[in-house]
Formats: structure tokens, C-alpha cells, sequence
């Protein structure tokens, strides 16, 4: 259901906003280093300016990037989503069938056989056998409710999340050199400097959270002790924090660089950590939201265990878990922890910021379930003839879902009625027009969002450039002295709105 819920037109405000910035660098306003963000709703709640120093731009600065090649059309941030998603589905596989495949090839064969768990005599597939079901981590990730609701839209968390996920890819090509005892040193390099670079990408798409995978040598150390020491693991990973710390405190040489990042310190790293008088008031409760949202995204994982302890039941089938499989499911899983408890020490939290390491969380839950599903996939196998049955049914539902998503083309999901008047806007009122609306509709963001999006409008309460004037239909009251200017009769057609021309 990815695809119906991107096509259709409307985007959550935060993503609005940042696709905004993208667009705002590709018209001349705000650069990389110097983001500009142009309706005047922000200006007042930061101190009269417009410049942006919330997150870091990268995510802002390669979506301005495909509004060069393709233009100025929805469709390009929700083109821009899907791609995000793909790499996503892409090195979640990857990674999954990476490290599987490694640690077999490392353990032999008999080994895991004496380590088969008392309840099953059975042993772990063999990589091939296993690579085929990288789909189960895939779609236990991709019900997580977040996850689903998320990237249709533009988050910086989901870019991050691929710039995170392909860090931890090339570490564990890395580790896998190690493990099977080859010395190829060039490789080795190779494998840490892309490692660095995409941490990098990653601080530079949302900060310090996305450095979580420099954890990674010191939990396969914990969890495989007799592949890596501990103090090894150790200290590799904090080698690479240290190298990595060094090459981004070489931004502090460039001026451009140094200013954003003093001010996004004080803007968004400092503010988050403590209250003050320009943050919201926050209870001890919002800094238990971390956990709250990790058990909601394991939902999807537990009811995936449910329905197999279910099936186990009817079908009189024994479960196939064996150490492997534990060992494996708490890697990903102490992996997804490192990545998010630390913002227990935060009190700005949101469930999307779980985004870049709920992969993880989903890959333990497929490793510690695998053979178990290859066993009951092999045993309960279906007949040919159930088999051509399920493969056209699939066919059927996958060309159904392609003509639904094409009937969407063109229309909207959410704020509906919004969208419906701004398109009927871009046909009355020029771009980078001033706008007049009351002081209710000044300090919601949503509509500062969608009008710079639409037609480049900024809204003021009071303007001497002011040439149209609107009001929710549902508001009967607006501001008198502002009314006097413009014309008693709105204009039809809209929905939501009604709107004043100024009078001639």
C-alpha cells in the first residue's frame, strides 16, 4: 500500500516545509551552508529572520537537486520518496543476506548442528536457502505503523536512515573480511573510508543521531565474543568515532560551515537537551515516548509470533530456533537499541525519529524466525496447482494495484479542500503575491506551508502590498480595518476559503 498512499497530492508539514528550503535554494534563496525558509510565520517565531538552522541540509540540498532535472512539480518530492523507500527495501535485504551469509561460511556446517536448540533437531539453511526469505525483515519493517505512515512523505528520518543502513552495510563487508580471515588490506580501507563518508552523509542529513552504527564493531564483539574480543570490538569502534569526530571537526576551517553549525548546536542540539525560554514546556512523560513508539513498532514482529505460535498449534508444528538464530536476532536488535535510547536524554522526541534504526529492530525478528519458516515453508509446501493459483491471484492484484494507483494521479490525500483552493489560486492570484488573513490562520503553519509551495503567497495580517484577503468560511470574524480594503463579495468556487479582492 506504499504506492497509493505517495502518488496522490498532500504531504505532512514538516515535510512540506523542508521541501520548501529545496525549493527556496533552487530559486536563489538560501544556499547549502545559509538555508533560507521565506514565509514570514517562521521569521516571527525565531527571532525576525528567515534563516533555517534546525537540522542539517543535505536531504534539503539533493531534493533541490531533483527539482533541477525534473522541475517544479509535486510529484517530484513524491518521486523523490519512493526513491528513498527503494534504496530502503534494497539494503535491508542486503544487509540481511550479507551478514547471514557470512557467519555460515565462518561456522561450519556441524557446528551449528551441535548447536541446534533441545526443542528441534533440525539445522540453519544454508545462505542460498536463507537469502530468500529477506522479504520476512522487509515486511515486518515495512507494517510498522511509523514506518508505513512516514515515507510517503519527505523526512529527513528516512534519508538519513539510508545514509545510516549504508554505513552499516560496508562495516559489516568489512567485518565479514575479518571473520573468514582474509587479508586484503586495500578492500579494508576501502570499506571504512565508505563507511566514514556515509556517516557523514548522515550527520549531515540530521545530525548526531545518525552516528549510531559506530556502535556496531562493539556489539558483534558482545554478541560474538569468539569471532571478535570485546576489548577488540571496543576499541575498533572507537577508533572510528575518533576518526569520524576528526574529519567532521574539519568543517570547522571552513566559515561557511562553522556559522551553521554553531548556530544549529545552539538552535536545535542545546534546546533539545534542556528547557528555556524559547523551547516548549515538556513533562517526564514525553521523555518515555522513545519506548512508548519501540512497542509500538515491535507490534507488527509480535503479531507475526503470534500467528506463528497460532499455525504451530493447528498444524501441530514444532518451532526451529536455534542459538544462531538468537544470537543473530539480538545483534540487530542491541543494533536498533543503539540508535535509539540515547535519545532518552532528549525531551524533543517524535515517533518518526525511530525511522533510521527500525530496519534493525525488524531484521531480529526475521532472524530469530527464519528456519522456523523455511521448515513450515518446505513442510506445508503447496501443490502445483495451488501454487499457479497464488502466483496469478498475485499477478491480478499487482496490475489491479498499478491501474489504482494511476486512477490517483492528480488527486489529493489529505487537506483535501486546502489543495482544491490553491489550484484555483494559481489561476487568479500571481506568485510571490502578499496575502491577507486573520491572526487564527497567521500562526497555524500548514497553511504558511502549503501557500509557499503552491504559488510562492506569503501571508500577512497587515501588508501595504496586500491585494487579496481571505478567511475560513467557518470563521465569521476578521479583522475589520483589514476588511475596509477589499471587496464585500468573496470570489466563488472555493471551498474552504473565501476570498477578497482589494477594492479598486
Amino acid at each position: 500500500m506504499f504506492f497509493p498512499r505517495t502518488i496522490p497530492e498532500g504531504m505532512f508539514f514538516d515535510g512540506l516545509f523542508y521541501a520548501n528550503i529545496a525549493r527556496d535554494m533552487v530559486y536563489g534563496s538560501g544556499t547549502f551552508w545559509h538555508p533560507h525558509f521565506f514565509v514570514t510565520f517562521w521569521g516571527e517565531h525565531i527571532g525576525n529572520t528567515t534563516d533555517f538552522y534546525g537540522h542539517p541540509t543535505l536531504a534539503m540540498w539533493l531534493l533541490s537537486k531533483w527539482y533541477c532535472v525534473f522541475g517544479d512539480n509535486y510529484f517530484v518530492e513524491k518521486a523523490f520518496c519512493i526513491f528513498i523507500w527503494l534504496v530502503s527495501v534494497i539494503l535491508v535485504k542486503k544487509i540481511y543476506q550479507q551478514f547471514y551469509s557470512y557467519q555460515l561460511s565462518a561456522i561450519s556446517y556441524q557446528e551449528q548442528k551441535n548447536n541446534a536448540t533441545e526443542e528441534s533437531s533440525t539445522v540453519n539453511y544454508q545462505p542460498s536457502t536463507v537469502n530468500q526469505l529477506w522479504w520476512l525483515p522487509v515486511f515486518i519493517w515495512y507494517c510498522m505503523p511509523v514506518v508505513m505512515w512516514s515515507y510517503p512523505y519527505f523526512i529527513l528520518d528516512n534519508v538519513m536512515g539510508v545514509f545510516s543502513l549504508g554505513a552499516a552495510y560496508f562495516l559489516m563487508n568489512n567485518e565479514q573480511q575479518t571473520t573468514n580471515n582474509k587479508k586484503n588490506y586495500s578492500l579494508f580501507v576501502f570499506h571504512y573510508s565508505l563507511f566514514i563518508v556515509f556517516l557523514h552523509l548522515a550527520f549531515l542529513t540530521k545530525g548526531p543521531v545518525g552516528l549510531y552504527p559506530l556502535a556496531i564493531p562493539f556489539i558483534y564483539a558482545c554478541v560474538y565474543p569468539e569471532k571478535l574480543s570485546v576489548k577488540k570490538g571496543f576499541l575498533q569502534s572507537a577508533v572510528l568515532f575518533l576518526i569520524t569526530t576528526a574529519s567532521l571537526s574539519l568543517w570547522y576551517f571552513y566559515e561557511p560551515a562553522r556559522l551553521f553549525w554553531q548556530n544549529y548546536f545552539h538552535t536545535q542540539i542545546a534546546s533539545s537537551l534542556s528547557q528555556n525560554e524559547h523551547t516548549e514546556i515538556y513533562s517526564w512523560k514525553d521523555y518515555t515516548l522513545v519506548l512508548q513508539n519501540l512497542g509500538v513498532s515491535s507490534l507488527p514482529g509480535i503479531i507475526v509470533a503470534i500467528l506463528m505460535w497460532c499455525f504451530s498449534k493447528i498444524k501441530n508444528a514444532a518451532f526451529n530456533i536455534t542459538v544462531e538464530n538468537k544470537k543473530r536476532a539480538l545483534f540487530y536488535f542491541l543494533i536498533a537499541m543503539s540508535g535509539s535510547l540515547p535519545m532518552l536524554v532528549s525531551h524533543k522526541t517524535s515517533w518518526h525519529y525511530l525511522i533510521p534504526c527500525l530496519p534493525f529492530l525488524a531484521m531480529s525478528f526475521g532472524a530469530y524466525f527464519e528456519n522456523t519458516i523455511l521448515d513450515w515453508l518446505e513442510k506445508f509446501a503447496l501443490s502445483k496447482e495451488k501454487s499457479k493459483i497464488v502466483n496469478r491471484s498475485l499477478w491480478v492484484f499487482f496490475f489491479g494495484i498499478i491501474i489504482y494507483c494511476c486512477s490517483l494521479i492528480g488527486t489529493a490525500a489529505r487537506e483535501k479542500e486546502l489543495i482544491n483552493d490553491l489550484k484555483i489560486f494559481q489561476k487568479i492570484i500571481p506568485r510571490h503575491t502578499y496575502i491577507g488573513v486573520p491572526h487564527d490562520m497567521m500562526n497555524d503553519f500548514t497553511y504558511h506551508a502549503y501557500f509557499e509551495r503552491y504559488g510562492d503567497w506569503v501571508l500577512q495580517t497587515q501588508n501595504d502590498s496586500i491585494h487579496y484577503c481571505l478567511k475560513l468560511k467557518s470563521d465569521n470574524n476578521i479583522d475589520s480595518s483589514l476588511m475596509k480594503h477589499f471587496s464585500k463579495q468573496p470570489l466563488p468556487y472555493l471551498k474552504l476559503f473565501d476570498l477578497y479582492r482589494k477594492a479598486q
